[in-house]
Parts: structure tokens; C-alpha cells; sequence
């Protein structure tokens, strides 16, 4: 998916399944969530913007590896969360991303042991807490 914009309301959003690039998407105003991984395999977001996303931008409901870079978010209550309750294994990759939330959850959230997320160049701003995630561990900068 390439050079599109998403207009209001943005409802169930993009699902993907397998290997998926998404390049300079614009999702004007998120419904339940931008981007949904719903199958295993990668997905990269690279460019491009969300707002107005009042639970989650991107969810993660399958083992993937998930890249964003080049993105900008505002109003948000996470960025990326893993399916809650799941225990398989995702790395998250974070690279040049502004996020500027209203009173935002977090950044990153989710209840797998086994999942780790990799961050540079990221500003975040008006979050109660980047990463809400089992143990800060998992969390690395690279």
C-alpha cells in the first residue's frame, strides 16, 4: 500500500497478512486501529502519519517483526500493542518517529515476555509512560 490517505473515519483500518510494506499511508483519523498484523511474516510502516487515534494506531495479533519509521503521530492512546494476553513473540523496531500524545498511555504496550522492541531517533511527548511492558529488558536502543 503506497501514496493514500485514509479519511474519517478511518474504521477498522488496514489488515495485513504475510509480508506487507506500507509506504507514505496518511490515516487522517483512526477508527479502531490504523493497521492491524493479522497473519505472520513482516510488516514495515515507513513514512506517513496517523491521528486522532483515541485507543491504538497499530495491532499486533500475530508473531511478526513490525518496522516504523518515518512516522509521525498525534492524539493517541498507544502507538503499538501486542493483542492483550498473548505470549508469542514480536520485534518492534522504532526509528525517526514523532509521537505527541494528549495524556497517552504509552508508546509500546504489551503483556509477552518475549517480545522486544528496538528504538533510535524517537521523540515522544505527552505519554504517562513509553513502555508498558513486562520487563524494561525488553526494551533497547540501537
Amino acid at each position: 500500500l503506497k501514496n493514500v490517505i485514509i479519511a474519517a473515519p478511518g474504521a477498522d483500518g488496514v489488515h495485513c497478512y504475510g509480508n506487507n510494506l506500507v509506504e507514505n499511508v496518511v490515516w487522517e483519523d483512526v477508527g479502531e486501529d490504523a493497521l492491524t498484523v493479522k497473519g505472520e511474516g513482516w510488516v514495515t510502516v515507513s513514512g506517513g502519519s496517523a491521528s486522532f487515534a483515541f485507543d491504538k494506531v497499530f495491532q499486533l495479533n500475530k508473531p511478526c517483526t513490525f518496522t516504523l519509521q518515518n512516522f509521525t503521530v498525534k492524539t493517541f492512546g498507544k502507538v503499538i500493542r501486542q493483542v492483550g494476553g498473548s505470549k508469542f513473540k514480536c520485534t518492534i523496531y522504532i526509528d525517526n518517529c514523532i509521537f505527541t500524545g494528549d495524556n497517552s498511555e504509552s508508546v509500546a504496550r504489551t503483556d509477552s515476555k518475549v517480545t522486544h522492541l528496538y528504538y533510535r531517533n524517537m521523540t515522544a511527548s505527552g505519554v504517562k509512560t513509553l513502555w508498558r511492558f513486562p520487563s524494561l529488558s525488553q526494551i533497547h536502543t540501537y
